[in-house]
């Protein structure tokens, strides 16, 4: 391991966070809540498929970031990489690359549903005789809050072995990822406005009924 070679799988594990993280945002802002329901449901079948796509999606980045394969390029091997050749990483001590790798085997489990999910339920989609299912909004094997915490740990180990490297500290965060949210407040906006027109229109019909 040379440091080119280094820079090149930080590069690549770095493009798959910044995906996961993406897919993620735009999962966490179509959650449902008292306020979006409506709209969500006005709409069922777009964000049917919309959120179903991008949950779906951040498994994935986040199961190839994760997967402890010799094939391929993943946080694990990073960190083996880190533990043989400290020179890569010299503002980093042995005890804090043991401390990362703690980090990540504090998600195996969680790691290892995501990774049956993607196996039995993605890869394989077309077995499923009832997907899409009327339960779309959450397919329950992650939560909203266990993908947000996984996603800071894999930020934070990326991140400290990037800055003990060379000093480069990489976020997540990317342009355009509000537009979701920018969406939603204009459509409920239009469900407001759509709901007043049709309360009035009952109104006025009422009205003309009892003259």
């Amino acid at each position: 391991m040379v440091s080119e070679k280094f820079v090149k799988w930080r590069q690549s594990l770095a493009r798959e966070l910044i995906a996961a993280y993406s897919h993620y945002h735009v999962w966490e802002q179509l959650w449902p809540t008292k306020r979006s329901v409506g709209v969500l449901n006005r709409f069922k079948v777009f964000f049917h498929y919309t959120i179903a796509a991008h949950q779906q999606l951040f498994f994935l980045h986040v199961a190839k970031v994760t997967e402890e394969r010799k094939d391929s390029i993943n946080l694990w091997r990073l960190l083996d990489e880190v533990a043989k050749y400290p020179s890569l990483v010299p503002r980093l001590s042995k005890l804090e690359t043991q401390q990362l790798r703690g980090l990540l085997e504090g998600h195996k489990n969680l790691l290892a549903r995501i990774r049956t999910h993607r196996n039995k339920r993605i890869a394989h989609v077309d077995e499923r005789h009832s997907w899409p299912d009327s339960r779309i909004w959450q397919d329950n094997v992650v939560t909203i809050g266990e993908a947000r915490n996984l996603l800071q740990d894999l930020e934070e180990i990326f991140n400290k072995i990037s800055v003990a490297h060379d000093g480069h500290k990489w976020t997540l965060k990317t342009i355009g990822l509000e537009d979701t949210t920018t969406l939603l407040e204009a459509l409920y906006d239009w469900h407001a406005s759509s709901r007043q027109k049709s309360a009035n229109a009952m109104r006025a019909s009422r009205f003309k009924g009892a003259e």
